[in-house]
């Protein structure tokens, strides 16, 4: 396990979606050498016992692969969300947000199978070898499930906000061009979608487990963000029924 935590530690709790330094290839390069001795380790085994040994080793293996694999994906895509976040805020160009934006959604499509395959995992072969005990699975899978589900539900938000963000542009544009019905439509819109993610993040904001504790920052600084665009859908609507 320490190849996996740095050798920090042997608990696999200790690495999250803040982990910086987390070197995911040099975790599967030892996992590659181990599923060689696996292998050799089951072409030489001759009892039950050392049968049911290798095919605990062969079900850690293929968890630590697919942990790996997620832990990797949910790092990326906190990464990705502080970055997106900083783009929508700095008011970058649409390809630099939308850039941003992308690679958000490419790490909760990639950590989507990963993710899937470890909860298929037989948490009790973990006890036969003593090297992951059930509890330690079942905590580490709840914090996997925890962050995915923040990591989603960020992404959802920062994906809103910017298309908001483009259709209060449009509104203002509506509104220099003299067409305030139009501007006020589409800024009573932006405020209806906007709200709805702000209703979101405070719900995963107020009920954020300890386990997903690297993703309170980008939640906090996400809603901030969302209220003050709330904020601008209420004023640019207001501006459209003054005139």
């Amino acid at each position: 396990m320490y190849i996996y935590t740095d050798g920090v530690s042997a608990d696999l709790l200790d690495v999250s979606a803040e982990t910086t330094g987390f070197d995911d290839r040099a975790v599967l390069l030892k996992l590659s050498d181990a599923q060689t001795a696996i292998g050799e380790a089951g072409r030489a085994a001759t009892t039950t016992e050392q049968t049911e040994t290798v095919e605990s080793l062969r079900e850690l293996h293929r968890y630590l692969t697919q942990a790996t694999d997620l832990q990797a994906w949910l790092i990326d895509g906190r990464d990705a969300v502080l970055n997106a976040y900083d783009a929508i805020d700095d008011g970058d160009d649409e390809d630099a947000v939308e850039s941003e934006l992308d690679a958000t959604e490419e790490a909760v499509e990639n950590a989507s199978d990963p993710f899937e395959a470890i909860s298929d995992v037989d948490s009790g072969s973990m006890d036969a070898i003593d090297a992951i005990g059930t509890d330690e699975y079942e905590a580490k899978q709840r914090q996997f499930e925890v962050e995915l589900d923040a990591l989603e539900r960020l992404e959802t938000a920062l994906s809103t906000i910017y298309s908001q963000r483009t259709q209060l542009e449009d509104a203002r544009d509506d509104i220099d061009d003299g067409d305030y019905d139009s501007a006020e439509n589409t800024a009573d819109r932006a405020s209806d979608e906007l709200d709805d993610a702000i209703d979101d993040l405070e719900d995963l904001e107020e009920n954020l487990s300890s386990e997903a504790d690297a993703f309170e920052d980008p939640i906090e600084d996400v809603l901030e963000l969302a209220r003050d665009y709330e904020d601008e859908a209420g004023s640019v609507e207001d501006e459209a029924q003054s005139q």
